[in-house]
């Protein structure tokens, strides 16, 4: 234990005591009063902090920096202001300060700090603004690109703000194993499904998958197809799958139709040369059935994939899929419940 000292208002130690049992130098159950704080090390008041920032207040109850200063009872107060805009249904967060020396206009301002009195609040035209602030919700970035929190707290990604969701659709095995086709192939280290021309014969893949809640709802899904040519080929050759998939929601008739989807790709210069690799990309227009059938969150979706004849001078050998993905642009951090 070290022996401690409190001096109370005199120039000598008038009370001693040691620290064995508390950690602090002062406890009591009472108030502590203390005068108008002048010095670094002072106590500070909760009337000091009090007049020192401020509620969010609404931008139409303040009109000028006077009228914040007003408000505050200090000079130099500061107070968050937020008002609409218009334009793009935003709300808009400003710092509003004030100072004595300042110009009275509705303008945002911010402390030039030049030090040793000579401070002065200056406007700042709109620099520090901060989009979508307000006491029940949130915008964070621009007026087009941003971060949502609503009032429930749901977090939506608007604009370029939006991200992707790659997922791997389920692949019927069982299809595949009880027809032995396509024909599994290996790589080296890759497995693969070799693919001739489709002839009614069992020679396609299906798929399945169930679309996320976080995809925006409002932009096509695709499905992305990783294929090598088994051969040499010839270049400007070509090969072409067909895509053809359906969406069933719950509570729904299972339908029988499908809708196609046929991409061809041309060999290439210098991509020839056996097993080089291509991506095929199929678009799932998501509204394709018109208003109120789009696909909707947490959907089926199923599909099958298999290769149909070139429109025109068709490669010599088989191609081979390596691999798949689906694609969505999700405008949410989690799907809902």
């Amino acid at each position: 234990m070290a022996e401690k000292f409190v001096r109370i208002g005199s120039l000598d130690n008038v009370h001693a005591y040691d620290d064995g049992d508390y950690d602090s130098a002062i406890e009591t159950d009472e108030p502590i009063k203390a005068g108008t704080p002048v010095d670094a090390n002072d106590v500070i008041r909760l009337e000091d902090i009090g007049g020192r920032l401020l509620a969010p207040l609404p931008v139409a109850d303040i009109d000028n920096p006077v009228e914040i200063n007003a408000i505050a009872g200090l000079l130099g107060a500061m107070t968050l202001a937020y008002e609409v805009v218009g334009a793009g249904g935003l709300n808009e967060a400003t710092l509003y300060v004030y100072d004595a020396s300042g110009p009275a206009v509705n303008t945002p301002y911010i402390m030039d700090a030049v030090g040793g009195g000579s401070e002065r609040w200056i406007a700042i035209a709109g620099k520090y603004s901060v989009l979508g602030y307000n006491v029940v919700s949130a915008n964070i970035g621009g007026a087009v690109n941003y971060l949502e929190i609503d009032t429930s707290g749901i977090l939506t990604l608007h604009g370029t703000a939006k991200r992707v969701l790659t997922l791997r659709p389920m692949m019927d095995s069982v299809a595949q194993l009880a027809h032995a086709k396509p024909t599994q192939v290996t790589i080296g280290v890759f497995k693969g499904y070799s693919f001739p021309i489709f002839a009614a014969d069992d020679e396609q893949l299906f798929f399945r998958e169930v679309v996320p809640g976080r995809w925006d709802g409002t932009s096509d899904i695709k499905f992305h197809a990783l294929v090598c040519v088994a051969v040499n080929e010839d270049v400007d050759d070509r090969f072409q799958f067909r895509f053809s998939w359906e969406h069933i929601a719950i509570g729904s008739i299972t339908p029988i139709t499908s809708n196609d989807v046929d991409v061809e790709q041309i060999v290439l210069v210098g991509r020839n040369a056996q097993y080089n690799l291509y991506e095929l990309v199929f678009t799932i227009d998501y509204d394709i059935d018109g208003a109120g059938n789009e696909i909707q969150a947490h959907e089926l979706l199923a599909a099958t994939l298999y290769r149909i004849a070139a429109t025109a001078s068709e490669i010599a050998g088989e191609v081979i899929l390596l691999d798949w993905h689906t694609v969505y642009n999700v405008d949410k951090m989690f799907k809902a419940p």
